[in-house]
Order: C-alpha cells, then sequence, then structure tokens
C-alpha cells in the first residue's frame, strides 16, 4: 500500500471544508452508498451544453467521513461559546487525528478503490481527510456513476455531475462526499 502523506497543518479551511461536507448525507442500499445531494443546484438553472469530453483528465477529491461525528460537533460548539472551558482552545493536528480523523487504512481503502476503477491517487491528506485522484472523464463517470455533462451559466462554462454519486462496498461506507465533479 502506498504512502502519500505530506505535512501541513488542517487549518481554517480543513475545518469549514469538513463542516460543509458533513452536511451531506449518504443513503445506503445494501453495499451501494448514494450520495443524496451530491448533484449541485446549478444543473437545474444553467444550460446543458452537453456531454463533457470523455477523454478529459480531472481531478476528483474523496472526503472520508469523521470519527466521533457528535462528539466533534460538540466540541466546535464549545470552542465558539464565550464562557465554554473550550473557548477559543484550538486543537493541533495530533489532537485532531487522535480524536477525529480518519485512520490511514480508511484512507487505503479509498485509495484503493480509486485505483481499481482506473484513477491515479496523487494526495492522501496527513490526516486522512480526503484523498484526491487524477483520471478522464470516462473514469470517474463509471468509478461514481455519474453523467458528466457541460453547463452555461451566464458567462461561464462549468462541469458537473447530472445525477447524484453512487460508490459500492466498503469505500462508499467511509465516504462522506465526493468533490470536483
Amino acid at each position: 500500500m502506498r504512502t502519500l502523506r505530506p505535512t501541513f497543518g488542517i487549518g481554517l479551511f480543513g475545518f469549514a471544508a469538513a463542516l460543509l461536507l458533513s452536511s451531506l448525507a449518504s443513503a445506503q442500499s445494501g453495499n451501494l452508498h448514494v450520495f443524496a445531494g451530491s448533484t449541485p443546484g446549478l444543473v437545474v438553472q444553467a444550460q446543458n451544453l452537453g456531454a463533457e469530453d470523455p477523454a478529459k483528465q480531472i481531478t476528483v477529491y474523496v472526503w472520508l467521513k469523521r470519527h466521533n461525528e457528535a462528539a466533534f460537533e460538540e466540541l466546535l460548539r464549545q470552542l465558539y461559546t464565550k464562557g465554554s472551558p473550550q473557548y477559543h482552545r484550538w486543537l493541533n493536528n495530533e489532537q485532531y487525528a487522535a480524536n477525529f480523523s480518519p485512520s490511514a487504512a480508511e484512507a487505503d481503502v479509498v485509495s484503493d478503490f480509486l485505483e481499481s476503477h482506473h484513477l491515479s491517487v496523487t494526495k492522501v491528506d496527513p490526516l486522512n481527510q480526503y484523498v484526491s485522484a487524477e483520471g478522464s472523464v470516462a473514469d470517474v463517470q463509471t468509478t461514481f456513476r455519474v453523467q458528466i455533462n457541460r453547463f452555461s451559466l451566464g458567462t461561464k462554462v462549468y462541469r458537473s455531475n447530472t445525477g447524484d454519486v453512487t460508490m459500492d462496498g466498503p469505500a462508499g461506507e467511509l465516504t462522506l462526499a465526493v468533490l470536483g465533479l
């Protein structure tokens, strides 16, 4: 198993992204995991320009579920509540990892899933919060069981999945969200 773990802190972005991602829900049906609400709203508002080039290379980010979610939410509440014993007592990376981070083994399960679908793992977050991978649009569509189209909104053209992300197997159970489609 590979280990691509550069060192850098979680920072405010990591916490903000984790909070945003924690609002997405996963519906589980046997071995199939459908991520309800993972289709961006722009697909309803924008003009659909048709399928994205299947040979185009893209990067996706698979965010893993955090451990002890209820304790994390309570800690966040206390960090911002004046008078709380935890008020502004920020965690360092080691504290966060020990209490809330997915394990390296869990990140490896997701990495193996991505590689088994012909995607190249390019990075594993040092705290195992996400795995990034690159591959063709065709391989990404197969991996996550989605159609990826181009959309025009205003003067900009976007790429987006047209339906909710679906994953099978243990990787789907460990996944919180998939971004970059």
